[in-house]
């Protein structure tokens, strides 16, 4: 039993994968190039302020055109390295989903998405409100404290889905008005975030780059959810 959810799960993980890349390269990729350039500017400037002669400062701008152009070798190396980073994370989710659906009877591929809407709530969406995703040339907070933050965010919001099934199966008003609490508790602990930013990347590419970001985790999660709770309806796990 405990083998085929482990196998199930990992599958579902690889194919999620496959079917997710595509998204993260149309939608979120060229965002983070343009970051980068925005990035890589705000470098050159650095180095003009600290320049002692105007000709480093030239040097400088040469420099900054010549990284601008990537190397196809570098996209190719960059995709690759992308695909395998997001397989990688969601054949973990799907050991963690896959370990969630085979406490249920009865799994289809329509629950599967159920709870795979689930798992980008409390891993994506919840933790989005108080740390959205960045692009690069953003500052952020100490990253301790945002994973400790984030880690609290998880667990008080799967929490609190929890509560709300309690709450509407057994008709407890307690029930709901506890999860509504858990789920605000770490937002009003407040994420780390800095008191100043500063950057040069534009506050509309910051927003573009959260939704993509939002919306190619969503896809990763429905993926995931579709296709394992499928394989597990065409290979059902005996529950004890």
């Amino acid at each position: 039993m405990f083998a085929r959810i482990v196998a199930l799960s990992l599958l579902a993980g690889l194919l999620a994968g496959v079917v997710a890349t595509p998204v993260q390269l149309a939608l979120v990729q060229p965002l983070i190039e343009q970051a980068e350039g925005y990035e890589q500017q705000l470098e050159a400037a650095t180095a003009h302020v600290h320049a002692a002669h105007d000709a480093v400062a030239a040097e400088g701008h040469s420099h900054e055109a010549m990284a601008s152009e990537e190397p196809s070798d570098d996209k190719t190396h960059r995709a690759v390295a992308t695909a395998v980073s997001i397989t990688l994370a969601a054949m973990g989710y799907a050991l963690l989903l896959g370990a969630v659906l085979s406490q249920f009877g009865h799994i289809d591929w329509r629950r599967g998405l159920l709870f795979g809407a689930l798992g980008f709530v409390v891993f994506q969406l919840a933790p989005a409100l108080g740390l959205p995703p960045e692009p690069p040339g953003v500052p952020a907070a100490d990253l301790q404290q945002r994973q400790l933050w984030w880690l609290l965010t998880v667990a008080c919001t799967a929490g609190a889905l929890f509560g709300l099934h309690r709450a509407w199966s057994q008709r407890r008003l307690r029930w709901a008005a506890g999860a509504l609490a858990l789920a605000a508790l770490p937002h009003l602990v407040g994420a780390p975030v800095l008191a100043e930013v500063h950057t040069l990347v534009p506050a509309r590419l910051m927003s573009d780059f959260m939704l993509a970001a939002l919306a190619s985790a969503a896809v990763l999660w429905l993926a995931l959810g579709g296709v394992l709770g499928g394989l597990l309806q065409r290979f059902p796990v005996e529950s004890r």
